[in-house]
Formats: C-alpha cells, structure tokens, sequence
C-alpha cells in the first residue's frame, strides 16, 4: 500500500509539471533575494506581524541576533527579514536542535529511459518527512494563533527558506542511473561531478553550480554592499516574469515541486558533462531559469504569509 501511494504521489507530480520550461539550496544570496522579493509584496500588517515574530524566537536559536543593530528602524526591520531566510542553513550540521537536514528536499526519482524521455522510479520512494510536506505543517503552524510566539517565529523562518528551497530544481529530484553510488539517486546533482577550470584539479558538483549560479553570473559590483546586491538580484528575478502570470499559478507546494522536477529533466542536466566546466551557454540558461524560480519562489512565500500573519 505505501509503495502504491508513493508511485500515485509521483505520478500526480510528474503529471502536474508544466509542459514548458523551473545539501543547500540556492547560494545565502538567492534565500535573502527570495525573501526580499516577498518583502516587497507583503502588506505593512504582515510585514509588522513576521518582524515581531521573529524577535519572539527561543533564545538559543540564534534567530533574534540576525536583527541588524545599526540602520534606519524600517530597514533594520527589512534586513532582518531578508536575514532570517538564511537561518536553517546557518544551523545545518551544526549539531543545533533546531537542525532539520532533512527538511530542505524531497527526492523525486527518475532516470532517462531508452527513447530519452523521463521515467519515475517509483520503487524509490520519497521520505515521509520532506519540503513539501514540511512547507504545509509549518504553514498551518504560523497560522494558528494559539500557538506559542516562539514556536510560530521558528515555523516562519523555516517558510522562508524551504519555500526558495522547493524551487531549486536539484531539491526535487534525484536522477538514478546504473553508475555506481547512483543506483538510488545522484543526490540531487551533488554525485555529477564537474571539474572548475582555473582551479587545478579541483572538483565541484552541479548541485553546487545551481546553488551559486547568481554568485556566478550576476558577483557583487565594486562599491556595492550586500544588502545593494541583494536588492540588484531580486530585481533582476522579479522582471523575468509579470505578475499576473505569477497569480494564475497553483500555490500547491506539489505543484511547485513538481515544476522543479520538470526542470532538472529537461534543462539542468542538458549540456552537462562530468569533470568539465560549463559552457557560457549552459551558465546563461542557469541563470535564466534560476531567475525565473526565485521570482515565483519570492511572490508565492508572500501570498502564503500574507494569509498565515493577519
């Protein structure tokens, strides 16, 4: 019974990708772009509401010192915001409680079949415990307004990193392959080897080249601070798509989920070879379609805290 729901589950997924072209997710660089996206679109209230909550974290969590202590109190508020996305990656592997590796992915898996097409592999099942899911107990957490304050601040700051993470196409899915160690997934691209040119012999994986993509591609400029650039990529992210397609789209994390999947089976895997760098081409279509996933990412986490904050 579980193996069958498990392959419905992956089926309902597959079928719910878009028929066109979406470890750490995203570099601390794309967590704070989406949140600053999603800054811009929340309401006052909201925006009041999330700050507060933010500051009634437990003590030991690390949360409350991510609040600036220098700068205007609207942009303090702002940047601690922009900030606190980055939390669950600052206590991973950390030994911390409040360490969940488990939490940033959801393992779809698939391989290539003979006639080059996508195949689920649904005697691998995902865990019971992953993004998705993890993305609807926390909403539901921050929503209830019984709850204690620091339990609803520590369910928003896992929202605002999971929902960037359930946008990075290699946290949605493992391709399986007959190379050994890859029999039950490459682990979201971390087992794809690439070999970084200019750096001697040394290895990096493409997990780790779609996490640092807008590092990659679009550096901090001479002269500009952090919280500039910040707002430089989530700018860039927000024109690659119009808002009004932004609200015809589900605001289901399956659905989300799936359009990740979507894309590590047709692009992030296309033009890839093992022990090379990337070509100029394949980093500009990274980037393009990284872009396009923080902008959804950043609107979708404000629409989904607009309704759990008021």
């Amino acid at each position: 019974m579980r193996r069958a729901a498990a392959a419905a589950w992956l089926a309902m997924l597959l079928a719910a990708a878009p028929p066109a072209p979406v470890a750490f997710a995203w570099s601390d660089a794309g967590h704070r772009a989406v949140a600053a996206i999603a800054w811009q679109r929340l309401s006052p209230e909201a925006r009041e509401a999330a700050v507060e909550l933010l500051r009634a974290a437990p003590a030991d969590s690390g949360l409350r010192e991510l609040l600036p202590e220098r700068g205007a109190p609207a942009e303090r508020r702002r940047r601690f915001f922009v900030e606190a996305a980055t939390w669950p990656d600052q206590v991973k592997h950390t030994g911390s409680p409040y360490d969940h590796a488990g939490w940033h992915y959801v393992n779809v898996f698939w391989r290539v079949g003979s006639d080059g097409a996508p195949v689920p592999v649904p005697e691998l099942e995902p865990a019971p415990q992953n993004v998705v899911e993890r993305i609807g107990a926390l909403s539901r957490g921050l929503a209830d307004r019984g709850a204690p304050p620091a339990q609803r601040a520590l369910d928003l700051a896992w929202l605002l990193h999971l929902v960037g993470d359930v946008h990075h196409p290699l946290h949605t899915a493992a391709r399986v392959t007959g190379r050994p160690g890859e029999e039950r997934g490459d682990r979201g691209g971390n087992a794809f080897e690439l070999h970084r040119a200019g750096r001697g012999d040394e290895r990096w994986n493409l997990h780790l080249y779609w996490d640092r993509i807008l590092d990659l591609a679009r550096p901090r400029r001479f002269g500009e601070s952090r919280a500039e650039w910040i707002d430089r990529l989530a700018a860039e992210a927000v024109r690659t798509e119009g808002v009004e397609d932004f609200e015809l789209r589900s605001k289901n994390p399956r659905s989300w989920a799936a359009e990740g999947v979507h894309l590590a089976q047709t692009e992030v895997y296309r033009g890839a070879e093992r022990l090379r760098e990337p070509t100029d081409e394949y980093r500009q279509r990274a980037l393009v379609h990284s872009r396009a996933a923080l902008a959804r990412a950043g609107h979708r986490l404000a629409d989904l805290l607009e309704k759990s904050l008021k």
